[in-house]
Order: C-alpha cells, then sequence, then structure tokens
C-alpha cells in the first residue's frame, strides 16, 4: 500500500439499521487523513475537497476514513457536525489558515504504541460525568453492563443508585462503577491490551481488566470491608490466568494479595496515555477531548476501534479518490512484521529465518521412524494475519482452512507432487486465542501406511494436527487419511452450474452479513471479487496478490472459496455461521495462485448441518482442487462459550431478530403469491383481503371456512368452503403453503372448534402442500402486553406438530391484529425459525435464558407464605409436597382442596375399609404431628371448575374469618391422544381443570385479599410430545392467564415444572424415554421450594424449574424444531448432584458388538440387519451428529469417559466394539471429576448479609 492512503483497517458493522440520512447537528464524527509528508498530505486534501460534496453525510465519510485505511508520518484530524464543517476546514487548511484540524507528526520509524491507564484511589462520585456520557454512544455499551450488575446486585438501577445512594455500600459501589465505566469504555476502544498502572483502589479494576477476576467480583471485594466477609468471599472466588499487562497480576492472583490488602494515601486520580507520552487525559474531561485524544493516539501508532465512538448504526462506505505516490516508497510496519508475505520476516531471530519451510509449516522434526513425520509450527494473531484477521464471536480462531494448507504444504514438502488426495477428514475443536500475543505451539503428525497402499498411490498414510499453550496438554483439532496419486491428469470439473439462473451478489453486503455472524474479516481475508448465487448454489472470483506465491494454497484463499458459498440465499436467513466440521474427499492438482473460479452447490441443507461440493479452477477452466463432500455445522459456540450449567431455573424470553422488513418490501411483488391463506372467521378474511386491494400483483390466495350463509358480494371476492376437505380440493396445483388465521376465541368450545379444524388439516393435506399457524395476541413480548389466553393455549398446539407432523409443519406466527397482516408477505420468505412473533415491523424468536430479575430490596412482596393457602388438587402428591413446604416456610393454615377428600377426613377406625396406600397412611401422620404444632391443614370438598362449589369453599373460608389468602392451583388431568386422534370431549375436560378452574379461583375470591397465585404448569408448554397436545395448551392456557393478571397487579406465577423424581407419577416405559433424551428429574420439594421462593423474590412470570442434559437433549430438539430457544444454553452439564443413571435401554450383558450394532440402526433408522460391522460407519450414513450421540450412548452406559474422536478413529463396529472391551477389561476410567463451580447466587449471598 502505497501513498496517502487514510488507515487500513475494514471495521465491523454494527447490528443495527443502515443510515443513509443526513446526522443531527448535536452528534460530532471524528476525522483524521494521513500522509507520508507534508506535500502529498497536501495533495491529497486537494483532491478530497475536488471529490466530497455536502450531501454526504459526515458519518459515512467519518467511517471510511477511521476504518480502513493506514495511519502515515504526517496526520491532521478534527470532529466535525456535518460535512460542510468538515469542507471548510479543509479548504482553510489547504489555504494556510487558522482552522480546526490538529496536526501530529510519527518523526521516525512507525511503530506500535500501547495506552497506559493509571488508576489510584477512584474520585469522589460526581452525578454530571454519569450525565454527560450518557449522551454518548462511546459509554452506551459500558453503561448497560454496570446497570446490569448493580441491578442484580442491589436491586436498584445504575441511575437510582446514583441519585440517591442510601447506604455506604452503596456509595463506594456507584464510585467503583464511575470508573469503571470510564475506564472500561477507553478500553473498549483498543485493539491491544492497555498496559495498567494503579494503586490503591485502582488493583480492583486492574484485576478486572488483566482478566484475573469477574467485574461482580472485583466490585464485592472492593465494597466488603476486610475480614471474615472477604475471607468467605476469596473462598469462593476462582482466579484465572489473566494476562501480562498489569504488573501486579501475579501477587493479585494470590489470596493473600486481598487479605492483607488495605486503604492506602494513593492519589484520587483516574488518567490515560500513550506509553512514553506526556499527551492524557481524565475523568474529568469532556467528552469531545476523549474523542481528539483518541485520534491522537491513533496517528501516534495506538490500533483503535471506532465503531464504539460511531455508535450503534451500520455506515457505509463512500469511494475515496486514489492517495498521490510519495517521492520515497514507505512500507508500514505492519507489512515488516506480516510473516505471511514474507516467510522469512516476524519474532523468528537469524539463525532461525534459513529452516523455515513456509509462513504455514515452520519445521520438520528430526525422526528415527520411516514410517512417521512430524512438522511443528508456532502462531500468535501478532505475528499471522491469517488468525488476526479471522475473528470469530470476538474469539482469534485459526481458520478451517489453515489445517488444510499445513497438510497440502508438508506432503508436497516431502514429494514434490500436487496430486493429494485428502480423506475422512473432520474437525474436532477450533484453535482458539484469546489476545493477540497469545501463542501456540502446533504440531502436524504424519504416519505412513506402507502395507495397505492403493494402487493408484504413491504413498498413504493419516495425519492429525494438535496445538497447545505453554507446557498445557494437546488439543487435537483435526485428522484425516492422505494419499499421493500416481498419475497427473487433470479431471473435469466436479461442479457444474449453469449461470443463467444466478444473480448477482454485492460483495460488501456478504460481508456485512458475516459481520453480523459474529465474523470479522481483515483486509486479508476479504478475497471475494465477484459473486453470483441462488439458494443452492453459487460461482464465485476470488482474487489475491499475485505475488505472494510462497504457499500452494494460503489460508486466506481456501477461506474465501469455500466461505462464498455463504453468499448463498440460503444462509441470509441465519444469524450465526455454519462452520466445517468434515470433509469426506479433497483432491488438490495444482497450486491456487492468481484468480481463482469457485464454484460450490448445497448437497444438503438442515437448520444445524449442511453438506456441500465445491470446485476451484483457473481462469481457463483446468480444476485446481475439488472438495467431494463438505459438512458445516453450527458448533463453534460450544467451543467458545465452555460455562456449565448449573441451575434448574429458566425463563423463556423473546429475542428480537437482525431481520429489518422495511429492507425486504422490495422483493414481495417480484412474483406472484403461492400461499393460501384460510380464515374462519369472515371479518378476519375481509380485513385481510383490504390490506392487500392495493397489492394485486402478490395477493395471496385468501380463503373462508364458513358453514353459515355470507354476504354474496363477500363471496366474489373470497372464495367460501364449507370444511377444510373442500378447501384442499379446490386449491391451484402450484399452491405451497398454508396459513391458518385462528379466529377470535373467548372461551373452550372456540378453542376446540380450532383443535378440529387443524385435525381435519392434518387429515387432508396433500403432501406437496405444507402449512403454518396464525395466532393474534398470544404472546407478550414485553411485560405490558396484553394475550388472548386462548391464542396462547394455540402454541401448545404448534409445538406439538413438529413431533406428529414434521413433512408438513412450518410454523407458527403471533400477530397484534389482523389489520397488521400485510406484513406476512414481507415476512414469508425470512421464516427460517418455527416460532415467531412479529410486533412493529420486527420479529421475535423465544430463547430459554437462566437469568432470573429478582425483586428489588425495597420493593415489598404482594404476599406472605405465612398467610393461609389454598392448595387446589390438594391431596394429589404434588399438593402434600407443597403442604410439607408452606409448613417450613412457617404457614399455619392450610387448605386442601379435593373431589374426594375422604381418606384424610376418615377417623382412624374408618380407615382399614378405604385401602389407603403407605404415602396417604404418612400424610395423615403429618396432619396429626401438624395439628399438634398449632398448624390447621383441612381438606375440603369440592371441583374447582364448579362456580357452586368454589362460592361455598369461599363462603365457608370468609365463616373463619380469613381475609388474606393466598391461592395454589395444582389441579388438572393429562389426555395422551394425537391431533389426529384428539376427541373433543377429553380435550375440554382438560382444559377446565386447569383454566375454568382458574377463572373460578379469582372470581370467588375477588373479596379476599390475595396475595401469592401460583399456577403448576409444565415444560410441556415450552416443547410439548408426542400426544400431550391438549395438556401443553391446557398448560398455556395459564401462562396467558398469569401474564393478565400480573398487569392487572395480581402476583401470579404459572410455573413450568420438569420432570419430578417421585415414582409412580409415570409409566416406566415413559420415564425411561424421557431419560434417554436427556429430560432428567428434580425432586419435588426442591421444585416446589424454589417455586414457592420465585414468588417473593422475582418477577417471573413463566419460569421453568427443570433440569436437562442439554448435550443429549438439544440435538433432539433441533432436529425436530427450526429455532433459537435453546440458542443461550451452554450444553455442557446438568445440576449438581444428580448424576445421570446408566442408559436403562441398553443392556450391558449382552456383547457390546450387538449393542453398537443396535445404536447404529436405531440413529439411521435402519434395519440391524443392515448394519455390516466391517464397513465404514461414514460409509453407512453416520454423520457428526449421531456419532455424538452413540459415543455418549456409550459414555453413560460404560460409565467412561470417551475421546472425542472415538467413532472416527474406531470407525467399524468390529474396531469399536474390540477396543471398548479392552478399556472395560482393563477398568480404564478416564473421566476427570468435574469441579463445580459455584453459582452466583451464592457468590452474592454474603453481599445481602451485609446489606442486611
Amino acid at each position: 500500500m502505497t501513498g496517502a492512503n487514510v488507515h487500513a483497517i475494514l471495521g465491523q458493522a454494527s447490528e443495527q439499521k443502515i443510515n443513509n440520512s443526513s446526522e443531527s447537528l448535536s452528534e460530532t464524527y471524528p476525522i483524521l487523513i494521513s500522509a507520508q509528508n507534508e506535500t502529498t498530505l497536501h495533495q491529497y486534501v486537494s483532491s478530497l475537497l475536488y471529490s466530497i460534496d455536502e450531501n454526504m453525510p459526515i458519518s459515512t465519510l467519518s467511517n471510511t476514513f477511521m476504518n480502513g485505511r493506514e495511519v502515515f508520518e504526517e496526520s491532521i484530524y478534527a470532529s466535525f457536525n456535518n460535512t460542510k464543517e468538515l469542507i471548510i476546514g479543509l479548504e482553510k487548511f489547504q489555504n494556510g489558515l487558522q482552522n480546526v484540524f490538529k496536526t501530529v507528526s510519527l518523526k521516525g520509524k512507525r511503530k506500535r504504541n500501547q495506552l497506559v491507564l493509571n488508576i489510584g484511589n477512584f474520585t469522589d462520585f460526581n452525578p454530571e460525568y454519569l450525565q454527560n456520557w450518557q449522551k454518548e454512544a462511546l459509554f452506551a455499551q459500558s453503561i448497560t453492563k454496570t446497570d446490569r450488575i448493580l441491578t442484580k446486585l442491589f436491586g436498584k438501577s445504575l441511575h437510582d443508585l446514583s441519585k440517591n445512594p442510601s447506604s455506604e455500600l452503596e456509595q463506594k459501589a456507584i464510585r467503583f462503577a464511575q470508573t469503571f465505566i470510564w475506564t472500561d469504555s477507553i478500553i473498549s476502544t483498543l485493539k491491544t491490551n492497555a498496559e495498567l498502572n494503579t494503586s490503591g483502589d485502582g488493583d480492583y479494576l486492574g484485576v478486572v481488566f488483566s482478566g484475573l477476576v469477574t467485574i461482580e467480583e472485583a466490585l464485592l471485594l472492593f465494597i466488603l470491608e476486610n475480614g471474615t466477609k472477604r475471607a468467605q468471599l476469596l473462598d469462593k472466588i476462582t482466579f484465572h490466568s489473566g494476562n501480562h499487562h498489569w504488573e501486579k497480576a501475579e501477587k493479585a492472583a494470590n489470596k493473600e494479595f486481598w487479605l492483607e490488602k488495605k486503604d492506602d494515601a494513593s492519589v484520587k486520580e483516574i488518567t490515560v496515555n500513550i506509553f512514553n507520552d506526556t499527551y492524557s487525559i481524565s475523568q474529568a474531561n469532556k467528552t469531545d477531548e476523549v474523542s481528539d485524544f483518541l485520534m491522537y493516539c491513533y496517528a501516534k501508532g495506538v490500533e483503535i476501534d471506532w465503531n464504539p465512538l460511531l455508535g450503534s448504526t451500520i455506515l457505509k462506505k463512500v469511494p475515496l479518490p486514489p492517495a498521490p505516490l510519495a517521492v520515497a516508497t514507505y512500507i508500514s510496519e505492519s507489512y515488516r512484521i506480516n510473516s505471511r508475505k514474507d516467510p522469512n520476516a516476524g519474532h523468528f531471530n537469524t539463525s532461525v529465518k534459513e529452516t523455515l519451510i513456509a509462513s504455514i509449516l515452520h519445521h520438520q522434526l528430526d525422526s528415527q521412524e520411516n514410517e512417521r513425520k512430524r512438522f511443528t509450527s508456532s502462531f500468535s494473531p501478532k505475528q499471522d494475519v491469517f488468525i488476526k484477521d479471522h475473528i470469530v464471536n470476538g474469539t482469534y480462531i485459526f481458520p478451517g482452512s489453515g489445517y488444510l494448507s499445513m497438510i497440502v504444504e508438508a506432503l508436497f514438502y516431502l514429494k514434490k507432487s500436487h496430486q493429494i488426495t485428502l480423506k475422512n477428514v473432520q474437525i474436532f475443536q477450533p484453535m482458539s486465542f484469546l489476545s493477540l500475543e497469545e501463542k501456540r505451539e502446533v504440531q502436524l503428525d504424519l504416519v505412513y501406511d506402507f502395507d495397505k497402499n492403493e494402487k493408484s498411490l504413491i504413498e498413504s498414510g493419516s495425519w492429525e494436527i494438535k496445538s497447545r499453550k505453554d507446557q498445557e496438554d494437546w488439543i487435537l483439532h483435526i485428522k484425516g487419511s492422505f494419499g499421493i496419486r500416481y498419475e497427473n491428469i487433470l479431471p473435469e470439473s466436479l461442479v457444474t452450474i449453469n449461470d443463467a439462473v444466478l444473480t448477482p451478489v454485492d460483495t460488501l453486503v456478504f460481508y456485512d452479513q458475516l459481520d453480523h455472524w459474529g465474523i470479522e474479516y481483515g483486509p486479508e481475508f476479504r478475497l471475494l471479487n465477484q459473486v453470483k448465487a441462488d439458494e443452492r448454489s453459487m460461482k464465485a472470483v476470488i482474487k489475491q496478490n499475485e505475488r505472494l506465491t510462497e504457499l500452494l494454497a494460503s489460508p486466506e484463499l481456501l477461506d474465501a472459496c469455500m466461505h462464498a458459498l455463504f453468499s448463498a440465499k440460503t444462509f441470509e436467513q441465519f444469524s450465526e455461521p455454519f462452520v466445517p466440521s468434515r470433509y469426506d474427499e479433497i483432491n488438490f492438482y495444482q497450486p491456487l495462485h492468481g484468480p481463482i473460479h469457485a464454484s460450490g452447490i448445497l448437497l444438503k441443507a438442515d437448520p444445524e448441518a449442511m453438506k456441500a461440493q465445491f470446485s476451484f479452477c483457473d481462469p481457463e477452466g483446468n480444476p485446481m482442487m475439488e472438495i467431494t463432500s463438505m459438512e458445516i455445522r453450527k458448533i463453534l459456540t460450544e467451543f467458545l462459550k465452555p460455562e456449565k450449567e448449573t441451575e434448574i431455573v429458566y425463563e423463556e424470553k423473546w429475542k428480537k431478530l437482525d431481520i429489518s422488513l422495511e429492507n425486504n418490501q422490495e422483493n414481495t411483488n417480484d412474483y406472484p403469491s403461492k400461499e393460501v391463506w384460510v380464515f374462519l372467521d369472515a371479518l378476519q378474511a375481509h380485513e385481510a383481503f383490504s390490506a392487500f386491494e392495493k397489492n394485486t400483483d402478490n395477493i395471496p390466495q385468501i380463503s373462508l371456512i364458513q358453514e353459515e350463509e355470507v354476504d354474496t358480494s363477500f363471496h366474489q371476492k373470497i372464495p367460501i368452503f364449507n370444511d377444510i376437505s373442500s378447501l384442499i380440493k379446490g386449491l391451484k396445483e402450484d399452491n405451497e403453503q398454508l396459513i391458518l388465521f385462528a379466529p377470535p376465541i373467548d372461551d373452550i368450545k372456540g378453542l376446540s372448534l380450532m383443535f378440529a379444524v387443524c385435525k381435519d388439516l392434518l387429515l387432508n393435506v396433500t403432501k406437496d402442500l405444507n402449512f403454518r399457524l396464525c395466532t393474534t395476541k398470544g404472546i407478550a413480548i414485553h411485560s405490558e402486553e396484553k394475550v388472548n389466553p386462548f391464542h396462547t393455549a394455540l402454541w401448545g398446539l404448534a409445538r406439538t406438530m413438529p413431533i406428529e407432523a414434521k413433512q408438513k409443519w412450518k410454523g407458527v406466527i403471533d400477530i397484534v391484529s389482523i389489520q397488521k397482516v400485510a406484513l406476512l408477505s414481507q415476512v414469508k420468505n425470512l421464516f427460517t425459525d418455527d416460532q415467531l412473533v412479529l410486533r412493529d415491523k420486527a420479529l421475535y424468536t423465544p430463547v430459554l435464558t437462566r437469568e432470573v430479575e429478582t425483586h428489588s430490596d425495597n420493593i415489598l412482596p404482594k404476599g406472605d407464605w405465612k398467610n393461609p393457602v389454598l392448595i387446589t388438587g390438594g391431596l394429589g402428591q404434588m399438593g402434600r409436597v407443597f403442604t410439607e413446604q408452606l409448613v417450613k416456610l412457617g404457614c399455619t393454615k392450610i387448605y386442601l382442596l379435593s373431589r374426594n377428600p375422604s381418606w384424610l377426613l376418615a377417623k382412624d377406625s374408618e380407615i382399614i375399609k378405604l385401602n389407603l396406600s403407605s404415602s396417604q397412611l404418612n400424610f395423615r401422620k403429618y396432619v396429626e404431628q401438624c395439628r399438634s404444632e398449632g398448624v390447621s391443614i383441612s381438606a375440603v370438598a369440592g371441583k374447582v371448575d364448579s362456580a357452586e362449589d368454589m362460592k361455598n369453599i369461599a363462603a365457608l373460608l370468609k365463616e373463619q374469618g380469613i381475609e388474606e389468602i393466598n391461592i395454589i392451583h395444582a389441579a388438572g388431568a393429562i389426555t395422551r391422544n394425537k391431533i389426529t386422534e384428539a376427541n373433543t370431549e377429553e380435550l375440554e375436560s382438560e382444559w377446565e381443570a386447569k383454566y375454568e378452574g382458574a377463572l373460578q379461583l379469582d372470581k370467588q375470591f375477588k373479596n379476599f385479599k390475595v396475595g401469592f397465585t401460583l399456577y403448576t404448569s409444565s415444560i410441556a408448554s415450552l416443547w410439548s410430545g408426542e400426544g400431550v397436545s391438549g395438556y401443553s395448551s391446557a398448560n398455556l392456557l395459564l401462562d396467558g392467564l398469569a401474564i393478565n393478571r400480573n398487569l392487572e397487579g395480581k402476583r401470579t406465577l404459572s410455573v413450568r415444572f420438569g420432570r419430578f423424581a417421585e415414582k409412580g407419577l409415570m409409566k416406566d416405559e415413559e420415564a425411561k424415554e424421557l431419560e434417554t433424551s436427556g429430560i432428567l428429574t428434580v425432586p419435588m420439594s426442591v421444585a416446589v421450594d424454589k417455586a414457592l421462593k420465585m414468588a417473593t423474590t422475582t418477577v417471573l412470570t413463566t419460569p421453568g424449574i427443570m433440569n436437562i442434559d442439554w448435550k443429549r437433549f438439544t440435538p433432539l430438539y433441533q432436529l425436530l424444531n427450526h429455532n433459537q430457544l435453546l440458542s443461550l444454553l451452554d450444553h455442557k452439564e446438568t445440576i449438581s448432584g444428580n448424576k445421570r443413571e446408566q442408559n436403562p435401554g441398553k443392556n450391558t450383558d449382552r456383547p457390546l458388538r450387538e449393542i453398537i450394532r443396535e445404536m447404529v440402526a436405531e440413529e439411521l433408522e435402519i434395519d440391524i440387519d443392515e448394519v455390516d460391522p466391517s464397513i465404514p460407519l461414514f460409509e453407512l450414513g453416520l454423520d457428526s451428529i449421531h456419532s455424538l450421540g452413540i459415543r455418549t450412548d456409550l459414555e453413560e452406559m460404560l460409565d467412561i469417559k470417551l475421546s472425542v474422536s472415538l467413532i472416527y478413529d474406531f470407525n467399524t463396529v468390529d474396531l469399536l466394539s474390540q477396543h471398548l472391551e479392552e478399556l472395560t477389561k482393563k477398568g480404564s476410567d478416564s473421566s476427570t471429576e468435574d469441579q463445580k463451580e459455584e453459582s452466583e447466587e451464592d457468590l452474592l449471598q454474603l453481599l445481602m448479609q451485609e446489606l442486611q
């Protein structure tokens, strides 16, 4: 790069709407222009003045200048409100007049500089600082982060605490927060670590920014006094390895450092400056001075990320004129240290330079074994640009293509042949780097198999690549087999695609999409020059600097060739990237240099795993490399976020998808709609038709199912059918999808009718037609939204459909009203998730999270469990457990409602005739014991869904002087029928027990002061199950009621309980099935205790209490469902103390060989006789997800820890069974004991005690 180009970094776009408009005059944007000397700087300014006009948004110009070009010797910088100001400033600079620009000269060799944070004792809190910071984009993320932490610890927001800190602890916390916000905001702009210089209070932030502890832990350390509390806290803190940019890091990782730490007389000062530079700023500086300081730092060599300052809006770039050449050639320092461009450059000393094989493959180690060759390399993001420019989810990742580059380079080095074949290549775990400076030793092993060479191969064998940091254990990343071929014949292209069916793809838009996925590509990886694609295929031209011919196939070039497939329309709907997990076969014919013509097609497309095929040719069409089959999966986050699941409380929340409907309007009129929209309500059908009258080209086919006569004019516009069967017969041949709109429903009969329609639809729909369900106000995205509980209940039906009608079902979407139905025409092509909510031109999808929002300490609960409690279904097993837990909480008066309470009311002399179970007898004794201790437990007879019964019970309680009461609604029934076999009467009975019962409780106890109302719902609300659509809907009815009651100020929880540990609640075969699928048990007493406490401590409405083996359950769930419900969970562990039992479905007394054959047959859904034990499993059709399931089954059955590459290493039933038999004979158990991480709740108990 030469001339006066300005910066050379392509920044990551933020995940917000694109801004093309003019800016508000209240915002200022940084502009920095640099050149190699004063002459070229003036030349460049002159060309800018010729090219820039006042209509160009200043934000776009700022993004172009600050994110994209190298900084050179001479720089000028300033901030501007608009482009007119910039032009005036440039004109004054050019004419030598006084202007706003400040100048910076490097005065010497270009070098990378570092910022130094100087943090002494924290300054006193100044509310003006916070008020000013809240107006600036730079501080937004740190303020949000701090607010969340303070709210979690104190129950007060940052705003509330800063306004009125009521205690000394809160005052200390707000001082800590003020300093953290300022320093964290500065650090967020840096692309390298800052040097930390701390004393006094500053040590508490030093330990955070060096990565030793979390922010919460540091805050607790700061506000807790020395002594017992601090010692207890330190026992719960695990210090991490940290980084090397804080001189006290090693001392601070020792707990004695904090036990001995005392207040000192350090100066109250927080400043930041460049290393060995006198220019500094502090908290007291104005925000515009901070921007000026960062521009100065940037010009002085500090690597700055400008996106935090430019805000959360995606900013486009504008083309700027080419910069003039300078008299002397200037090579940037970044080029000099780039070992990819110069294999002899980098951190290697002179004596080593000549021995390097290549920048991707450094040395071959001596070996006495002819059959084994070993190569070693050392990589770090700082020295290797192909890692530095490849960031995924904020982590530097060694690209998967880099492994292929290494093995190809090694094989060519050994044999000097381009005819290389790689087979059965499997990637196990990405190689990640947590910082620029982190180094990893990488080892490539090749093992020759001289006895099994194929006739067409000169040599063959296996290979693997592993790495380690320092002297840690080796981590296996990839392995496969290789072969060197005899012939030197170039085959015809593997992939043939008709260009005519492809449409051009804007490469800038493509890379923006990668940014949204969390893939940050630097300049070295942005090699796509031209792309065309459709839903299943792509063609691309990839251009790399032709001078870079050092490698046979550089990682950047290979990555660009394969990643281009992500430009296909199929991938536009995904919010995260697919990454390579397996290559079946790769054939390498000649070096990949110069322009590459890549073609790719999708062989298989599923939401979680896809297979693709690639062909790479030179411009003349000669093959250079081919990939016969590559599997790509969503697996990367599993390795990047290794936290453990230790809690059992979850909440369903609604995540806003990064999709703008406004940007999709242009595609809605391209083709006539192939949808048919079916209404059961005439008014709804008319409103929908009216919404499309102006858009006749793309109007869906609107139809009405109505038995009653309607207006004749209405009939002329919309076809009317008597039932589903006649509607299906009347559909056009090209109809592809049917959307069924739920009518207004206000009672159980209406819900029953809707189930009947869906039943008929399933029975009559053709195989070429799939369908969706549309509800109205069935879901509350925000806490202030009211719902129609019957439409909420329909989501129970929808969540059963993927299980019972997977081939026909496409999903459910909730809208706010039929008047908004036209938006569905814009969103129809975005239906990637099968559960969506449409609100205000935004789409939401459910996600399960463990974030529990608690009450603020100064907000009193609406009830008290010590007050009298009425429990419906009170004599069932769950009602009895609720009773016992309530007594423990201090409740002295409990009423148990039951249809038949005679066994509890009977006298001792009568119980012999009743044939009671041991649990019933024990409960009678428990009631007697409680009575002797002054606790009254009474049984009352009645049906909860009977108005008369509930009226009488309410009157009885009034007579006994009860004024305040809590209600637990635990009554309910469950039927098991598939949707196509559902019985209307059974469904209505199931719903009435829960819904009508809840209504009667609300109605008959309206004259009481009701504290808490707790409904017992089920996790069937979340994912249902085969034959339980009615039960799932009944629980969602309660969930909807709970949402509306809370809006009315009535504290209500609808708790979604999971599977209980107690026996007798379900059939043994059902329990085994759930256990196998990963739905584990929670003791009922534990679950009930959690539920009761959540009523008083949280603001949750529909929490879930469950114990799930996510590693096992998630693949099964995702096999059926296409949504993001489980995307926020780390699928690692279940709750402590609930170790999974051995897989009950497998009998280890049988030969392992037969058990494994059975497992393979079950996974592939084939007959066991079709499983040949001598054929490789992957050739039988096994893929990554199947192998994961089998390995997990074997681990649990044998109670041993097995390698992640087990199925790959022993890839036939015979080999696998022999290996496992040897392991079990030796009694080998390589499993390591998991160290339980302390929950956040335990850590915070110390603070709660201190606050009290």
